[in-house]
């Protein structure tokens, strides 16, 4: 979803009964959504204080996503993009509560805009979190290396390093989707790495074209086929890395 503005003002009367609707703590929606700071695309992080950034955490923190809700998910996009545009690593566990539930782009923006400190919160939902967690902190990993650029940031030897264990720790995850997470990340990341990096990758890609387990039986025409759908994506990517 793109962010629209978030003066109380210009938000349409529809939209601000929506989300007062979905929120308890309806006037505290309303006092923020009328300060004049709560605008999406005219604030920078210069004018980001302090408090600013603790009332936006506060507000993502509090929503509730038992059950996942429309509003919800339209107010967590706006105050991320809020969150993005402070710049303040403070925001990085707040915007990972949305994890499954919301923000696509909009995460991935805000936590490339918060640069490569970022990335150890994401490794640590890939190592430890639930299934959805990890395959989301894996699309946002993934993203995030090529989108550092765009903001003013780069990724370190060490960030790349960490990058790269996350990968290969993944890759061999007991869910084979979580397994095919991580090759869309290496693939939608491979263009930010030197070549003795992408060597790295190529044979950890090699390994899993390989060796991965998951497969598939399928009966057509009588005959069974096996297909290995996780292999079948390593080896596309190395053909498209090999290029």
């Amino acid at each position: 979803m793109n962010p629209s503005p978030l003066r109380g003002s210009e938000l349409s009367p529809h939209y601000l009964e929506k989300l007062m609707r979905f929120y308890r703590g309806a006037p505290l929606i309303v006092f923020l959504l009328t300060m004049p700071f709560f605008n999406a695309y005219g604030d920078t992080a210069a004018s980001c204080t302090s408090q600013k950034v603790e009332t936006l955490i506060k507000e993502l923190e509090s929503i509730s996503w038992s059950p996942p809700t429309e509003a919800g998910g339209e107010y967590s996009a706006e105050l991320i993009a809020q969150l993005g545009e402070c710049r303040d690593p403070r925001a990085i566990p707040a915007i990972l509560t949305v994890l499954g539930h919301a923000g696509g782009s909009l995460v991935v923006d805000a936590f490339a805009k918060i640069g490569p400190s970022s990335i150890p919160a994401l490794a640590d939902k890939i190592k430890s979190g639930t299934k959805s967690e990890k395959m989301a902190a894996l699309f946002y990993l993934g993203k995030l290396s090529e989108k550092l650029s765009s903001f003013g940031h780069s990724l370190s030897t060490n960030n790349k390093k960490e990058t790269q264990t996350v990968f290969k720790r993944a890759i061999v995850d007991e869910d084979y989707e979580v397994r095919e997470s991580t090759i869309q990340a290496i693939s939608s990341s491979i263009g930010v790495y030197g070549e003795e990096e992408k060597r790295e990758l190529t044979k950890l890609l090699e390994s899993i074209s390989r060796s991965d387990p998951y497969v598939v039986r399928r009966s057509v025409a009588g005959k069974e086929g096996t297909i290995y759908p996780v292999r079948e994506k390593a080896t596309a990517l190395l053909k498209k890395i090999n290029q």
